[in-house]
């Protein structure tokens, strides 16, 4: 009588237009399922006063997957949020980008542009000959968050304009534009059950879902993303 407990990991990456796999990169996984259904065409023999079924054939397979991984990637962002991830360019600096007018003081204001993970920032504002506000006197100021308050405004002519530079080391992925993601997928594993007997598993097309993402938790658990995936046929497959 045999069994089987498998422990392991997997391996998920691109393909290009030809089919085959480029760069892989490792994922934790906690879950990985398979399940395949069939639809039959039956035959029913009626010769009889009660039919019964003599035959069935298989019209139609599908095959489907569920992926639960921890891994924290770039990779892993991109097919739960669907979108493409870009690596910041090596000129992040901007100039003389306007606030909206009319801040009160008090006013908690992002960095116009949508800039954040800032490495300089300095304001002035909109005379003739422009005065500079002070930090800690017109405004304070949250480098990481791109975001300002405003302290003061006496003296000052809105809009106020800022210029700096953000850091040249950022990911930054955009969220439900791209379409649906295939990737080849290799489950590399041991039985537990059979002497760590190694076990691999390849999934050449496997098209995945957008999943739930976690942004902030009130518990103590790691991230975890689940996906559902369609395993399509790939003519190009070795095996």
């Amino acid at each position: 009588m045999g069994y089987c407990l498998l422990r392991g990991c997997i391996y998920v990456g691109k393909k290009n237009a030809a089919g085959q796999m480029l760069a892989v990169k490792e994922l934790h996984t906690n879950e990985f399922e398979i399940e395949v259904t069939q639809e039959m065409a039956e035959h029913y023999n009626s010769c009889d006063a009660v039919k019964v079924k003599d035959l069935e054939v298989v019209t139609q397979s599908d095959a489907k997957g569920r992926l639960v991984v921890d891994t924290q990637n770039a990779e892993v962002l991109e097919m739960a949020l669907g979108g493409v991830t870009k690596t910041s360019s090596n000129d992040l600096s901007f100039s003389g980008v306007a606030f909206p007018a009319g801040l009160a003081v008090g006013d908690t204001v992002p960095v116009p542009g949508g800039f954040n993970q800032l490495e300089s920032l300095t304001l002035v504002d909109s005379t003739g000959t422009p005065v500079s506000l002070v930090l800690g006197t017109h405004y304070s100021v949250d480098l990481a968050a791109g975001l300002i308050t405003i302290l003061s405004l006496t003296t000052i002519t809105q809009p106020i304009k800022a210029s700096g530079q953000q850091s040249e080391f950022l990911e930054i992925t955009s969220i439900g534009n791209d379409g649906i993601k295939e990737r080849f997928m290799r489950f590399v594993g041991v039985d537990l059950a059979n002497d760590n007997l190694p076990v691999v598993a390849d999934i050449y097309r496997a098209s995945v879902k957008p999943s739930k993402t976690m942004v902030k938790g009130e518990g103590n658990e790691f991230n975890k993303y689940e996906f559902e995936m369609s395993l399509l046929a790939d003519p190009n497959a070795p095996h």
